[in-house]
């Protein structure tokens, strides 16, 4: 992941190697690409533990 940018590039594990996925396999319904980068600077600003809570938490909701 690399936030400097300001993107999150996805991979998944093909039976050729890693290939960018546009999804996560893990949370298919989530838009990680979106919500993740808020997380992250969420945690900077308050605490990994704080946005690890919230991010918990809005999971639920999902």
């Amino acid at each position: 992941m690399d936030l400097s940018q300001g993107s999150l590039a996805l991979y998944q594990l093909t039976p050729t190697g890693y290939e960018e996925s546009l999804s996560s396999p893990t949370f298919p319904t989530v838009d990680v690409k979106t919500i993740l980068p808020q997380y992250v600077e969420r945690a900077w600003l308050a605490g990994s533990s704080v946005a690890l809570r919230e991010f918990d938490a809005d999971l639920k909701h999902l």
